[in-house]
């Protein structure tokens, strides 16, 4: 997931704004609810605040006193830097925040929290309350035909559901890494180097081997 937001900077906020793949989606009264959200969060009281998973500012440009945004893509962060200026940001974990205990006067944080698995999100409401007193989350509402907990899955352009990250696929990755491209983003720069003719076969099972080695 760090891998696609990472890939998608620079078209992220396509899906606020209902622009280019997400234009035909159909989101009855999805441009009066943004605006209405983002009046909502310009109301909040001027705070010390901290933006998790900023992405690319998109909202925090609408948080008012001293804002530092916070995420783990720099290509995010650049986007954010170039819109919300009069902000600080930080690059780094959502779930280990780099920050004192109390450091801030608030937590805010959209559409990070329903992304996350239950361990996850008890880890991050742990890390929240001890950064700042107060905890502010924008996220989806639960509907009643919805599960608490859902996995979507991504089509690629070959029309497969999924893909297994074995040594094969990893090597392709580094050749030609618009081989498996989730459907309906061909047009768009994958984020990923392409070593073909850099590396040769000894190399990238080097890179291959500190691939799998992480954690």
């Amino acid at each position: 997931m760090k891998a696609y937001y990472h890939a998608r900077a620079r078209e992220y906020d396509d899906w606020w704004l209902g622009h280019n793949l997400y234009a035909d989606k159909h989101r009855p009264g999805w441009d009066e609810k943004r605006a209405q959200l983002e009046r909502w969060i310009e109301d909040l009281q001027p705070r010390h605040t901290l933006d998790v998973a900023c992405g690319t500012g998109f909202m925090t440009r609408r948080l008012r006193g001293d804002v530092t945004g916070l995420d783990q893509s720099d290509a995010m962060l650049d986007v954010a830097r170039e819109q919300v200026p009069g902000a600080t940001f930080v690059q780094g974990d959502a779930l280990e925040l780099p920050f004192d205990d109390g450091a801030f006067e608030r937590i805010f944080s959209s559409y990070f929290y329903c992304h996350l698995e239950e361990d996850d999100r008890v880890r991050f409401l742990a890390e929240a309350r001890r950064v700042a007193p107060e905890l502010v989350i924008v996220g989806s509402r639960l509907q009643s035909d919805e599960q608490a907990e859902r996995w979507d899955e991504r089509v690629l352009k070959d029309g497969k559901t999924n893909v297994t990250a074995d040594d094969a696929y990893l090597k392709e990755s580094m050749i030609n890494p618009s081989a498996k491209v989730v459907k309906g983003f061909e047009k768009f720069d994958t984020g990923m180097p392409i070593y073909n003719g850099i590396l040769n076969d000894s190399q990238i099972e080097s890179l291959i081997l500190y691939i799998k080695s992480l954690k």
